[in-house]
């Protein structure tokens, strides 16, 4: 892979991360679109949790470090 390949491939990826970033708060902490989307609402809600600290890590998670 020459330079700009890897430069295309951080900037996806980048933007990838910001999306998710941008759903976990639009859907998972303020609660906009729950009614729409409840599982992901849950799901993203709980991410923000654990993330703050305020909830314990997914099971799933927690064995992955140990």
């Amino acid at each position: 892979m020459d330079l700009i390949d890897m430069t295309v491939l951080f900037v996806f990826l980048s933007a990838l991360v910001a999306t998710g970033v941008i759903a976990l708060v639009v859907i998972g902490m303020q609660g906009r679109y729950r009614e729409r989307h409840p599982g992901a609402a849950d799901l993203l809600a709980r991410t923000a949790r654990a993330l703050n600290g305020d909830a314990t890590p997914p099971r799933s998670f927690q064995r992955l470090l140990h």
